[in-house]
């Protein structure tokens, strides 16, 4: 009866490292698919009309060469995770903040913050004050 559980034990124990490597190999090869965080990079380089070539001369690698031809298309197509330090050069270079870059397309124009840079300083200050007003409103 002992080599019988013991040949058992040895087949449960296989099958579970034969799991476990699958499983790496899965996650392994998931992770090379799986596309990363959404950006609004090409939205806002087709806003600011310049093509990758005119924004990739302006961004410089952590290796102090000009970023490479297929670079910013893997960026704007998600197939390449982005830097903090590439992101910046990115949005300064499209005269946009790293967030909007991440959470705002420019060519939605009915959007808050589409219609919010449309207006004057007085403006701003009178849809603050009306936007206050509804908040209140609703918590009341």
């Amino acid at each position: 009866m002992t080599e019988r559980n013991n040949a058992v034990k040895a087949y449960y124990e296989l099958q579970f490292i034969a799991a476990q490597h699958d499983s790496a190999h899965f996650s392994a090869m998931d992770r090379l698919k799986k596309p990363h965080n959404r950006t609004f990079i090409r939205e806002w380089r087709e806003h600011r009309n310049l093509t990758q070539v005119q924004l990739r001369e302006r961004i410089i690698m952590p290796s102090g060469e000009p970023m490479g031809q297929g670079h910013l298309s893997k960026l704007e197509n998600g197939k390449l995770p982005y830097s903090q330090s590439i992101l910046e050069q990115i949005a300064e270079a499209l005269m946009c903040s790293p967030g909007d870059l991440l959470m705002r397309n420019p060519a939605q124009d009915n959007m808050i913050w589409s219609l919010w840079e449309k207006l004057g300083e007085g403006q701003r200050r009178q849809a603050l004050r009306f936007m206050q007003a509804i908040s209140e409103d609703k918590a009341a």
